[in-house]
């Protein structure tokens, strides 16, 4: 394919909660993109939406879009079941494209996918925005720095307060009917976040449950996450807020190195050793500012031709870890990975 140059053309496939979010960041970046035109299967939602993010066009059939708007690259905001169809329409049109997680239903329909948009030639890249969240940058940077020595012992927790009240998951209501929940749409971020982190682990074990009757899916887990060098990371993730973190981090991490001890805070902040450290959480966008870093890295690695750091291979051994995950739920053992 010839060389992209800025702005480069997109558009959106989906209008609902989180389009909002990453339209957001997409209005900051208007130096490298350009949204030309959104979908949505509701077209009166599509027209709103276009309406109150100042977007020329919208429409109800994405095939039609993309003929008609021959965009450079599209942003896939929809149900995961809608992603591998939507993205193959657009590898067919020789269309780059951004995919929301969770990938796909099932890690066959996620490989599928993949080798779409391989045998296309075109570039796919998941968006998965919790490495991209600031603090996780700068925890990054300071294991690079071995600011506490080798990492021993990692305990994250994930607490969300949006599962058990009558409104339940208002936001995205669809969640209640997923059959595989909470390991599947949330903690898959963190599976990824501690590869990106720490590297390839070995082995895990995974328990789940289900609190809120009402739902059709796991609501709590458990993950333990072995490494070859001796590191285990404990994931444990809510969304029935027994414990609630009211802050951008959703939750607390503590590493516990050779050398020291680094704790996160709901907020995002830092401690090494009790001391706070200079890193300030940026306070604008979601979550530290995730989307917009990762959708620039999106913009910048199509301009430069660079790689992705979540492209399709690479994402597909996070969906194995979370596949793992069910399997050793099911099973109540420890799996090699």
């Amino acid at each position: 394919m010839p060389p992209l140059s800025a702005p480069l053309r997109g558009v959106v496939i989906g209008c609902g909660f989180f389009s909002r979010i990453q339209m957001e960041a997409w209005n900051r970046l208007r130096d490298l993109v350009t949204i030309t035109a959104c979908c949505d299967a509701d077209a009166e939602r599509a027209a709103q939406f276009a309406r109150d993010f100042e977007i020329p066009k919208s429409y109800s059939d994405a095939a039609m879009m993309l003929d008609a708007q021959k965009p450079q690259f599209v942003d896939i905001v929809t149900r995961p079941d809608t992603h591998r169809p939507l993205a193959e329409t657009a590898a067919a049109r020789g269309i780059h494209v951004l995919c929301q997680k969770p990938f796909a239903p099932t890690l066959e329909e996620s490989e599928a996918l993949v080798a779409a948009c391989d045998q296309a030639n075109v570039r796919l890249m998941v968006n998965e925005n919790w490495r991209w969240q600031a603090w996780y940058r700068e925890i990054h940077r300071l294991l690079a720095e071995d600011a506490l020595g080798a990492p021993r012992k990692v305990t994250w927790i994930h607490s969300h307060n949006d599962g058990f009240d009558h409104n339940f998951y208002r936001a995205q209501p669809y969640f209640a009917d997923m059959p595989r929940f909470l390991v599947y749409e949330t903690l898959v971020h963190y599976l990824d976040t501690a590869r990106f982190l720490f590297g390839e682990p070995t082995s895990l074990r995974c328990h789940t449950r289900r609190q809120n009757p009402r739902i059709k899916g796991e609501d709590r887990a458990d993950i333990r996450l072995y490494f070859p060098s001796a590191l285990e990371v404990w994931i444990r993730g809510t969304r029935c807020g027994d414990v609630y973190e009211n802050g951008a981090a959703m939750g607390r991490c503590q590493i516990d190195g050779s050398r020291g001890t680094l704790v996160m805070m709901g907020d995002g902040s830092l401690y090494l050793n009790s001391e706070r450290t200079p890193f300030t959480p940026p306070l604008e966008g979601y979550r530290g500012d995730s989307c917009l870093a990762t959708q620039k890295h999106f913009a910048l690695s199509l301009l430069q031709s660079t790689p992705f750091e979540s492209n399709g291979p690479d994402y597909l051994k996070s969906f194995r870890l979370m596949e793992l995950c069910y399997q050793s739920a099911a099973t109540c053992s420890t799996l090699s990975v």
